[in-house]
């Protein structure tokens, strides 16, 4: 089995796996200083977006411009596997992705929960920090357009308190290809609708986040049998600053 898993960096890293389905791309490449890296500014790509799709330019060179078995997203300083002392020693590997796969038809990241508010709320609180844009509401007429026999499956995905964030999957390439057909027809859709905003107006990185909420409602629709991997990262975490910071979004509305 031909597997390829994209490893979206914008930046040198320290450490990257040696594995050679581990497959480092430079995302955002496009008049940016060469990292070494196969970068997503080759092909039929819209690497000049990766400010407003940050990872997701690099998932859309990859449909574009890759032929495997298998394809995968994880980011520089994420990976699917668990805590080792060696960290690259409990990332998965092609063996285990194999054996994942031959019972089931995607990994994704084990949910985030958030417990005290919903997806739809979680996604608003942050957003309004930011920008005065809705994207909720051009979202949600975006899937009516578009495919409005998805809009159930939106409705049930943010109104659940969990989601699998970060835009990190494993999947066989006809189901990639056919996610990345839905993904980027919605995501091209909203840009279009909405011209009248500058990129000034527009909130950096707000497809990537839409990206982030659409992959469960694809998954759902879709009656995608999954298997939930823990992601490891590298480096501290911070999570108590990640809660401060949540609890001022959500209570005080600030970043």
């Amino acid at each position: 089995m031909d597997i390829k898993i994209i490893v979206a960096t914008h930046k040198s890293a320290q450490q990257l796996p040696d594995a050679p389905i581990y497959f480092p791309i430079h995302v955002g490449a496009e008049n940016k200083p060469s990292l070494g890296y196969a970068g997503d500014n080759t092909g039929d790509n819209i690497s000049i977006k990766n400010p407003f799709y940050c990872e997701l330019t690099g998932v859309y060179w990859a449909w574009k411009n890759l032929d495997c078995d298998v394809l995968g997203l994880v980011h520089y300083r994420r990976y699917f596997g668990v805590k080792n002392k060696d960290f690259f020693t409990g990332i998965l590997d092609k063996e285990k992705i194999e054996k994942i796969l031959s019972k089931y038809d995607m990994i994704l990241a084990k949910p985030r929960n958030y417990f005290i508010e919903n997806i739809k709320t979680h996604f608003y609180n942050h957003l309004k920090v930011f920008t005065k844009i809705d994207y909720i509401r051009f979202l949600e007429q975006t899937i009516l357009q578009v495919c409005p026999e998805y809009y159930d499956d939106y409705e049930k995905c943010l109104n659940r308190t969990k989601a699998h964030m970060c835009n990190m999957f494993i999947m066989r390439k006809k189901d990639f290809d056919k996610y990345c057909t839905w993904l980027f027809c919605i995501l091209e859709t909203m840009e279009t609708n909405h011209k009248k905003y500058t990129s000034e107006e527009q909130m950096p990185r707000i497809y990537g986040f839409i990206g982030e909420l659409l992959l469960d409602v694809y998954v759902g629709h879709n009656h995608i049998k999954y298997y939930e991997q823990n992601v490891i990262e590298i480096g501290t975490q911070h999570l108590w600053i990640k809660a401060f910071n949540f609890c001022k979004r959500k209570f005080l509305g600030v970043r």
